[in-house]
């Protein structure tokens, strides 16, 4: 039955992001998750080199792509729009990435796995505690411990989505605003874990369903995941 139930959603997943090809929309939420070098890669389908990561955000400013934090998404302008999110948080994000942004002065968000902090390789309490005073960084939620939603009970459900928000506000001394489910695809997201995602509190919930912002599903927000292969492709997509 549960397989069953994976092919339909997969389908359906296919039949909603060729809809939203057809969507009138100037903004794009990226995803990212490891700003790395080559040789330490955990998987290539969410890697990418640092110069490879500045070279996408000189390209996107070359072609007068507007780079905005989460607040303004959904915020109507003529003007192409980009939002740079990061899901788990890997440590690389802090040591490579955040400095890029900081020179040139980009918003971003992190969406921080709460049981995460301080293990191996995974942002630490003191970096943490840096980019939540960053004033480029907006600190969201990706759960508590990154399980897949639609294996938990309810009451599970509810713990990974709001507990997560509850230890990061606690941390940052800051409200947290967004939250971005685990693997995001309509297999991993079940329609309760989208409604406790309102009762929490959010504002936003992010996906990782391939497709331009949609006002309509701002629970379910679409991403487009950019790694080492597909970064001139979305630098292209997003500019066009």
């Amino acid at each position: 039955m549960w397989r069953m139930k994976n092919v339909y959603k997969t389908k359906l997943q296919r039949k909603m992001e060729d809809k939203l090809k057809n969507v009138k929309s100037n903004q794009f939420v990226l995803m990212f998750h490891s700003i790395s070098p080559k040789e330490t890669w955990y998987n290539r389908d969410y890697c990418m080199t640092a110069e490879s990561f500045e070279n996408l955000i000189l390209g996107l400013g070359n072609k007068e792509v507007t780079f905005a934090s989460l607040d303004d998404i959904c915020a109507k302008s003529k003007w192409k729009t980009v939002f740079i999110t990061f899901d788990d948080i890997f440590s690389d994000v802090f040591s490579n990435a955040y400095p890029i942004l900081k020179k040139y002065k980009i918003p971003f968000a992190v969406f921080v796995t709460a049981d995460f902090i301080d293990k191996h390789n995974m942002i630490s309490g003191e970096m943490l505690s840096a980019l939540s005073n960053e004033r480029l960084c907006t600190i969201g939620a990706h759960t508590l411990s990154h399980r897949n939603l639609s294996e938990c009970r309810l009451r599970e459900q509810f713990r990974e989505i709001y507990q997560s928000k509850c230890i990061l506000e606690y941390l940052t001394k800051k409200k947290v605003a967004y939250c971005a489910y685990p693997y995001g695809n309509m297999v991993h997201i079940p329609l309760t874990a989208v409604a406790m995602a309102r009762f929490a509190g959010y504002k936003m919930a992010f996906s990782t369903i391939a497709g331009p912002v949609c006002n309509g599903m701002r629970f379910m927000m679409p991403r487009i995941n950019v790694n080492e292969h597909n970064w001139k492709h979305v630098l292209n997509k997003c500019s066009r």
